[in-house]
């Protein structure tokens, strides 16, 4: 019946949409439309769509496209992405649904750069700058979480949510104070016999917290930690009409625990990370599998395939930095020792920040928080409807997404 294919991510994460609080008052104004190249015109995967002068902003699906809810129809709305211009549109002198079409920015740094020869260099730069260029207040953050889980090409569960998180001031980078709470959410579960799968591997909408590498210096990117990777400089790119830095790193060591391969994205001029892609490093599978598998039944054999992560960081009107978007995607194969075949599994998980109270006074009692051990889909309803987010506001799901809903509702 359920399927326990995926119950914890402690790293990795899904998300398509924008929180609206529920206490906003006044009509609702919906603004929708799809993020394109203005060149070839294919549609912009994760473009980030923010109402200016507010916290409010969500993230384009897999289809390019976007949907908020605004009680202020007159606002402008900026849309940016990593190598593109950033545009910005007035919503009172627009039509509805919106054709955003962005341009690419040119990857040429200025000369004054002073790090150029150095990525090393860039990088403890940005690590020292992170108390002074991040919050420095306790924040609460809305986000919008969705996780799915599919065998080969046919999903076998969607759920989806929206936390709350409440994060301390970045001056220390530690999550030890820092909480999860889930609002609201809902899921749906493929009722295939053979669907079912007991296998705990490490997720969920901790992830908000785990995977904030900025804060969290624990699950990567510690100062300690920079001996064990070997760093180059790439060609550099454009994000929010900002130069960035483009900065790979590999392992150039072995440690006790998996070690990342990836890039990190470094603001010229600010210093500040921006966002990073990267993924485990699975060249030692033993010691993959003992970092990312919690349980699993005797006579399983699990072998993960990849694990890959995307966070990114936005600048606020107050010139700090503060997370905007995590992505995690899992893939790995399951046997049975007696079995000829083995399936592939797919989990991701995606959030993004749709809103953020900054300096809020508030708290999270720890009988409401999240726990670490617990499964999104155990704390959230098994039920689906067109209403059921109110007055929050949501990404369209992507049409693969929407076609994968219908046939679990069937």
């Amino acid at each position: 019946m359920n399927i326990n294919c995926i119950a914890k991510y402690s790293m990795g994460l899904l998300a398509l949409l924008l929180a609206l609080p529920l206490w906003a008052e006044g009509p609702l104004h919906v603004v929708g439309g799809v993020v394109r190249d203005a060149k070839s015109k294919k549609p912009i995967v994760n473009a980030v769509v923010a109402a200016v002068g507010s916290n409010i902003a969500t993230v384009t699906n897999d289809d390019g496209e976007f949907a908020l809810k605004l009680v202020d129809a007159d606002v402008a709305l900026e849309v940016s992405c990593l190598g593109y211009r950033n545009a910005e549109i007035n919503m009172a002198d627009a039509s509805s649904p919106l054709v955003v079409l962005l341009q690419r920015a040119p990857k040429q740094l200025k000369e004054v750069t002073v790090y150029s020869g150095d990525p090393r260099g860039i990088v403890e730069a940005a690590l020292q700058k992170i108390p002074e260029a991040y919050s420095s207040t306790t924040d609460r953050l809305t986000l919008f979480y969705r996780e799915t889980i599919q065998k080969g090409n046919r999903y076998m569960e969607v759920a989806e949510g929206v936390i709350d998180a409440l994060k301390s001031d970045y001056g220390c980078r530690t999550i030890d104070y820092d909480r999860v709470q889930v609002v609201k959410g809902r899921k749906l579960l493929s009722q295939r016999r053979a669907d079912t799968l007991s296998v705990k591997v490490a997720g969920g909408p901790m992830l908000a917290l785990s995977l904030d590498f900025v804060k969290n210096e624990d699950f990567f990117l510690s100062k300690e930690e920079l001996d064990n990777y070997h760093f180059s400089l790439a060609a550099p790119a454009m994000l929010n009409d900002r130069q960035q830095y483009v900065v790979e790193f590999k392992p150039c060591r072995r440690e006790e625990y998996p070690l990342m391969k990836g890039i990190l994205y470094i603001d010229a001029e600010g210093l500040t990370f921006t966002r990073a892609e990267f993924e485990m490093d699975l060249s030692d599978r033993a010691l993959a599998v003992r970092s990312i598998l919690y349980k699993k039944p005797r006579g399983l054999r699990f072998s993960p395939k990849k694990v890959a992560f995307t966070v990114s960081y936005r600048q606020g009107d107050d010139g700090q930095t503060y997370l905007n978007y995590i992505r995690n995607e899992m893939r790995f194969k399951c046997d049975w020792s007696r079995r000829l075949f083995s399936s592939t599994y797919i989990a991701v998980s995606e959030m993004v920040v749709v809103d953020r109270e900054a300096d809020c006074g508030c708290s999270i009692a720890g009988r409401d928080a999240f726990r670490q051990k617990e499964r999104f889909s155990d704390v959230v309803v098994q039920y689906w409807d067109a209403d059921f987010w109110e007055r929050y506001n949501i990404i369209e799901p992507s049409e693969s997404l929407e076609k994968a809903v219908a046939r679990l509702l069937r």
